[in-house]
């Protein structure tokens, strides 16, 4: 959680990629919390001090929100707001809603692991519906997003998607 003897390391950067972060199953509110809000904002402020202009890219959720239900929405929430308002150069938050893991990924948690094969057969139409992105096109779209090539600042799957195309696409 002290980041501080990396402070240095962390100036003068132009890009977070900000993936870290965990399934909120098995997980109460504090332990969500230290893992998902006060490590995220503790590296964002050490990144804040030590490289002013930074395009600081968050990978959240679909359905984030303060005001939500969830636990894990709620805590995303305060933590995209949190970051929003310390003032960052740039703060993309990336909101995708079923994600496809790389080829060979296999979820940890046992849930998770068990409902694989029933999501991965019903990607195709969440993907068409506009609800699901994959691992790769996130990476792709954070590095777009990083360099400028978008200027929304709350991307969904159907957005992660055709900015990860707009990567592609570059010259």
């Amino acid at each position: 959680m002290d980041l501080e003897p990396l402070a240095d390391e962390l100036a003068d950067l132009d890009a977070c990629l900000w993936c870290l972060g965990t399934s909120s199953a098995g997980h109460d509110e504090a332990s969500y919390t230290r893992i998902t809000y006060e490590l995220t904002m503790a590296a964002a402020e050490v990144l804040r001090r030590r490289s002013p202009g930074l395009c600081f890219c968050f990978v959240s959720g679909a359905g984030t929100d303060t005001n939500g239900r969830a636990m894990w929405a709620r805590v995303k929430g305060r933590t995209e707001d949190a970051l929003e308002a310390m003032g960052l150069g740039r703060v993309v938050l990336l909101r995708p809603g079923f994600i496809r893991p790389l080829p060979g990924v296999w979820p940890r948690d046992t849930l998770y692991r068990v409902m694989h094969p029933l999501a991965m057969g019903l990607y195709p139409l969440l993907r068409l519906l506009g609800g699901a992105t994959s691992s790769v096109e996130i990476g792709k779209a954070m590095l777009a997003a990083a360099r400028g090539m978008g200027d929304q600042e709350r991307l969904g799957s159907k957005e992660i998607n055709a900015l990860a195309r707009r990567y592609d696409a570059r010259e």
